[in-house]
């Protein structure tokens, strides 16, 4: 991706200006929720930067007021790309891979919510910029699931195993 371009994808868009390459995640009406389509679109851009050199550092944020409300599980957009459920998981586990292996440093710039999901996008950046509006949640919990897309592996290693014990996300 050339210096200065912009790539209308939809539910993710790509900038890359002065070496910093902008994801967005842009579903705002559904606060960035993440369907199997933009687990895909994620995945690719970031197997792009790992070979383009002019790429320096990559931001992950959301448009809108909300950073990633995590998985949208009701929309199944893409899924046809993913006949294998597993295929999904997959391409689940090697974008969080990529974001903490990249050869560049990764941000998550955050603001209002990262919940699930989101919040595990967030952790497996290198640096974590958070507005004062920024909220942070593993909701998995709620739903009687255990935490996914990394978080069981990051949330740890990152706070320390006796922080996320007493961290509580309890519905109130």
């Amino acid at each position: 991706m050339p210096d200065n371009a912009v790539s209308p994808d939809g539910p993710l868009l790509a900038d890359l200006h002065a070496g910093i390459l902008t994801l967005t995640l842009n579903r705002p009406e559904r606060k960035n929720a993440i369907t199997p389509e933009m687990w895909a679109r994620l995945r690719d851009r970031l197997l792009d930067a790992t070979v383009d050199n002019g790429v320096r550092a990559v931001v992950l944020t959301g448009a809108g007021a909300t950073f990633c409300s995590g998985a949208d599980i009701a929309d199944t957009a893409g899924m046809d790309e993913f006949p294998d459920p597993s295929d999904l998981i997959s391409t689940i586990n090697d974008t969080i891979r990529l974001l903490q292996e990249l050869p560049v440093p990764t941000v998550a710039k955050v603001s209002g919510v990262a919940a699930g999901a989101g919040w595990n996008l967030a952790l497996a950046c290198d640096l974590v910029v958070a507005a004062s509006d920024a909220r942070f949640c593993q909701i998995f919990a709620r739903r009687a699931l255990s935490l996914d897309t990394g978080g069981s592996w990051l949330l740890p290693r990152l706070s320390g195993c006796s922080k996320p014990s007493g961290w509580r996300c309890w519905p109130t």
